[in-house]
């Protein structure tokens, strides 16, 4: 019987909805996975655009702790994709978290699209880690051309 009681549950919870996230949108902003240094960091969507490879977010980023001195620093801008999005964001922030102020993107944008830069395809947090200025593991060095 607790046999049959068990194997009931375990169905009946696959059978559960999947909570989905909701569609990624600019102005919205994320908690993340975050390194345990960088607690509170949050995310920006500034800006979507298409490509052959899919969407990209360009977001920006606050709170991320800087290896030499611990000290708190922002990234204007940082292209991502949408795996990058899924792989890290947690929630939306509460409306105190996302009025937050953020670095104004357009700079590092018009400069992205110049070079033709790449897109990130590794997580948020590995992410902060180059930025802080930690030495790269060989998962952080995944940037895609768009397209490719």
């Amino acid at each position: 019987m607790n046999l049959l009681l068990g194997a009931l549950a375990l169905v009946s919870s696959m059978l559960a909805p999947v909570q989905e996230r909701p569609a990624y949108a600019e102005g919205q902003v994320w908690e993340y996975s975050t390194r345990p240094e960088d607690a509170g960091s949050l995310i920006k969507i500034q800006q979507v655009e298409s490509s052959p490879a899919g969407p990209i977010y360009h977001i920006s980023m606050t709170g991320v702790r800087i290896a030499k001195n611990g000290a708190p620093m922002d990234a204007a801008h940082l292209p991502v994709s949408r795996e990058t999005l899924d792989a890290s964001v947690t929630r939306l922030a509460t409306p105190q978290a996302a009025a937050r102020k953020f670095p104004d993107p357009r700079e590092g944008i018009a400069i992205w699209r110049q070079d033709n830069g790449g897109v990130f395809t590794i997580s948020l947090s590995e992410i902060a880690s180059i930025i802080a200025g930690l030495p790269p593991s060989e998962n952080e060095s995944r940037v895609k051309q768009p397209g490719a």
